[in-house]
């Protein structure tokens, strides 16, 4: 039987009974005392609904745990604010900014993205391992299979290319990826080539993260004007990787240049 290779997410056998709900149920109480039973039955189901949603969508979406509320709250069908508050008020998620939000403890129970891209490649690996064996024992001759290997790595370079291209067709991602590449040559570092790792670490930047590209602008800036920061913050992935970090400290850095009464570097970045 072939394997089912479509995503999909490991739920605790205890996530029904986690005592987090009697927390969520409290919540919802008070928040809402003049409501029947019924309706509060109903707002606490509605909240399992929008915390299971999360899982699968952020799963689906290999966004390690981080996904935007209102498309959590339409495929869920939510009707009570207070069931999205409640999860909020109890841990369950966390809130990001831009309508973002993160589920709590994600990656102790799921896969990293870049975890089930390096098991991606090792299959892609082991089938094309198994190809070439396959192809060696059917009896082709040297030549043959000279010609049919040189083929099959022309084919697949000429498809990698044509990934590679359509990954940075979008303006948003290619004004990002070359703003980054003027921001190593001013370091005097040798720019990053276009490759899909680096156009899709732009493009869930944007996507997934809700970052503008002005924001992400910004975070080069912050990034390669700081002494630590400029040489660990080389390629797009790392910039996605360390975000959060960067605006944090610019955003502790700048309130301690307040205090002391001096200009603030990042003035457009760390309060949004």
């Amino acid at each position: 039987m072939a394997r089912d290779r479509r995503p999909y997410a490991q739920i605790d056998v205890g996530w029904y009974m986690n005592p987090k709900w009697f927390q969520v149920e409290r919540f919802l109480r008070d928040a809402m005392p003049d409501a029947m039973p019924d309706a509060l039955l109903h707002a606490l189901q509605d909240a399992k609904q929008l915390h299971m949603t999360s899982i699968l969508y952020s799963a689906q979406a290999r966004s390690d745990g981080v996904f935007p509320v209102d498309a959590v709250k339409s495929f869920a069908r939510s009707t009570y604010e207070e069931s999205v508050t409640a999860l909020f008020e109890v841990g369950m998620w966390i809130n990001h900014p831009g309508g973002m939000a993160e589920i709590r403890h994600f990656l102790r129970h799921q896969q990293s993205a870049s975890e089930l891209e390096s098991a991606s490649e090792r299959a892609r690996n082991a089938a094309k391992s198994r190809w070439e064996n396959a192809s060696s024992n059917a009896g082709r001759n040297a030549s043959g299979n000279a010609r049919g290997n040189a083929e099959k790595r022309r084919e697949e370079k000429s498809n990698k290319a044509e990934k590679i291209a359509d990954a940075f067709s979008r303006e948003d991602v290619q004004e990002v990826f070359n703003y980054f590449n003027q921001s190593l040559k001013k370091l005097d570092v040798k720019p990053v080539t276009k490759t899909q790792t680096s156009a899709d670490a732009i493009r869930r930047l944007i996507d997934l993260d809700g970052r503008t590209v002005e924001q992400i602008k910004t975070a080069i800036d912050y990034a390669h004007g700081d002494d630590f920061w400029q040489s660990n913050i080389l390629s797009p992935k790392a910039l996605r990787d360390k975000y959060d970090t960067l605006r944090l400290q610019a955003q502790r850095n700048s309130g301690q240049a307040k205090q002391q009464g001096q200009k603030p570097v990042i003035q457009q970045w760390v309060h949004y």
